[in-house]
């Protein structure tokens, strides 16, 4: 046997010599084996870290952060952020997530409620009221975030208006 544990050209497997071709399959073969195994491995590794308190925070914080990077594009791609729901998950993690997960929640809400159409929709999913208790009592760019999508919201839509002074 060669140096690594290969196979000198003269060496047998299976029973007869391989060519080279037969030696590429064979240790082809194997590799493909050895990759299914290290896959299975990081996908068991994964489910665990998913399943701990540590890995959902990651995750969340992850699916917020590209939610918030959706909410920035372009108006192709704020519409199918919309149009999948993600209003209303915003809103629910702007209720009940981590501080950066409600920094990055107000975030993608302060870009999506440019737009006077998606002003309503945050208004009518319920996302006033926890813009309002984000700038009382969030982190400092928490706080900020929220602002600027209570002033977006505000922005030539008097309902709003009315609605973020009664919540304040």
């Amino acid at each position: 046997m060669a140096e690594g544990g290969f196979l000198d050209d003269e060496e047998y497997v299976g029973g007869g010599i391989m060519d080279a071709s037969g030696r590429q399959q064979y240790f082809l073969g194997k590799l493909v084996k050895s990759a299914k195994k290290a896959v299975k491995g990081v996908t068991r590794a994964v489910k665990k870290v998913v399943k701990s308190d540590i890995g959902k925070a990651a995750l969340l914080y992850a699916a917020t952060g590209g939610l918030g990077n959706l909410a920035a594009g372009s108006e192709n791609t704020k519409n199918c952020l919309v149009n999948a729901g993600g209003i209303p998950a915003l809103i629910t993690l702007l209720s009940s997530g981590t501080d950066i997960g409600k920094k990055k929640a107000a975030g993608a809400l302060w870009h999506l409620a440019l737009d006077a159409e998606n002003q309503q929709l945050i208004a009518n999913a319920g996302g006033i009221s926890p813009l309002v208790e984000l700038v009382k009592s969030g982190s400092e760019s928490g706080k900020e975030f929220a602002a600027r999508a209570l002033a977006n919201l505000a922005f030539n839509n008097s309902e709003n208006q009315k609605t973020i002074a009664e919540a304040g």
